[in-house]
């Protein structure tokens, strides 16, 4: 089975961990993967109450998430599995499901550290 389309989505700099909202399986054990430029990075991550985490970002390369490092690709698998299409995500402008968040880091004086967007099952 193919994935579904990607997102996208942006970051600030200087962020010192990052929310990922969804509808993912609450209370649930999940990987997520996190590729720039051919590079990939995992952690470990347990979904709240509402279906979403947060990702230390403690737990990647000291400078990795900067505004030059171009584009990153975030994945969700869980915790039992290795697919491509084990977790899927919806969008909560259009409710749409989808499979990864490809993001960047931005410079500027906005604050923002959520990727994706929380949308209750319909």
């Amino acid at each position: 089975m193919a994935c579904l389309p990607c997102i996208k989505d942006w970051i600030s700099c200087g962020n010192t961990e990052l929310f990922v909202a969804g509808t993912l399986t609450a209370d649930s054990a999940y990987i997520w993967q996190i590729e720039n430029k051919g590079a990939i990075y995992q952690g470990n991550a347990t979904t709240d109450a509402n279906g979403n985490f947060t990702i230390p970002v403690s737990e990647l390369p000291n400078g990795l998430l900067n505004p030059y490092a171009g584009a990153f690709t975030l994945t969700v698998m869980a915790d039992d599995a290795y697919q491509c299409n084990s977790s899927t995500w919806n969008d909560s402008a259009y409710c749409t499901a989808f499979d990864c968040i490809i993001f960047e880091v931005v410079n500027g004086t906005a604050v923002k550290n959520t990727l994706g967007c929380p949308c209750e099952l319909i």
